[in-house]
């Protein structure tokens, strides 16, 4: 919504790198726009990257999306 703010953060570990966006919007009940593939698009991208991905909302307003991503794949 246009009143919506949004916090992203970046957390740095020796094994892993986490990114983390929430906000205070309508969340799940904002309405798509349809041009994109949505969460299943970003799990399996993240997911091809050797990642984790959570979303789900907050309350009582908002979204989260939480991607962890390996710094270094094995072999």
């Amino acid at each position: 919504g246009p009143d919506a703010t949004c916090l992203v953060t970046l957390d740095q570990a020796q094994e892993w790198v986490t990114v983390s966006v929430e906000d205070d919007g309508l969340g799940a009940d904002a309405e798509g726009d349809g041009m994109g593939h949505g969460l299943r698009g970003m799990a399996e991208r993240v997911q091809a990257m050797g990642g984790t991905l959570v979303a789900r909302p907050r309350n009582p307003r908002g979204f989260i999306v939480r991607a962890t991503f390996p710094t270094h794949q094995k072999h």
